[in-house]
């Protein structure tokens, strides 16, 4: 049981760009208000320090470079030989299999649309699609599952680590700042994890190992 949630970062955002805008129009009513040669001087250090106060508020996107995922991106949840849940699951976006067919999707009491081009299941807020479902959909699924090939050479070649076997891979209650995380062993969530930093910044993990998570845990 995985559940992720986007909504307090996107709300921290919008204040963050709310304010900044706010800054901006100040400092310009600043020039045009105050003409004269001690206000032109305060206006243009005002002018000088306003990249730092965007830069604050606004920061640039933290840790490794992004990995393009390509189509793989419009799922959360993709992979080549198969996807199992037992219930009950909350899965929030699509989940694709592919070469394999529908019946590698198990626990998930599937429910076919009229047209036989994917199937929806209670526990997933989202379409489930595999390479077996009617046309487009094989077609759909090849190209996602070679973009996530891609991407995953991407990411795994990756190199130079932030952190190195970090908390010996019992990542349970720890906060992650964005970075390129290597493990040579297992890594396993006891309880719940955190990634802390915006929709703009990248966390990589290369495990070399099993990952597993335990029930109801984010």
């Amino acid at each position: 049981d995985q559940r992720t949630s986007k909504s307090s970062i996107l709300t921290h955002n919008i204040m963050l760009r709310f304010h900044q805008n706010t800054l901006v129009v100040c400092l310009m009513a600043a020039v045009l208000l105050a003409p004269s040669a001690e206000a032109k001087a305060k206006a243009t250090s005002a002018q000088a320090g306003q990249k730092s106060i965007i830069d604050i508020l606004n920061p640039a996107p933290q840790g490794p470079g992004t990995v393009d995922l390509g189509t793989a991106g419009d799922f959360a949840i993709l992979a080549k030989s198969g996807v199992s849940t037992v219930p009950p699951s909350d899965i929030t976006g699509d989940v694709g299999v592919s070469p394999i067919g529908r019946g590698a999707l198990t626990g998930f009491s599937l429910i076919a649309n009229s047209a036989g081009t994917y199937t929806t299941s209670a526990q997933v807020t989202g379409r489930l699609y595999a390479a077996s479902d009617i046309a487009p959909t094989p077609v759909k699924m090849t190209a996602a599952v070679g973009d996530m090939e891609i991407a995953y050479t991407d990411a795994a070649g990756r190199v130079n680590p932030d952190h190195v076997e970090y908390m010996t891979g019992a990542l349970g209650g720890a906060t992650l700042s964005p970075g390129l995380y290597k493990f040579t062993t297992s890594v396993g969530f006891s309880s719940d994890c955190t990634l802390s930093g915006s929709s703009e910044d990248t966390w990589i993990f290369q495990i070399a190992g099993d990952m597993s998570i335990a029930d109801n845990k984010q």
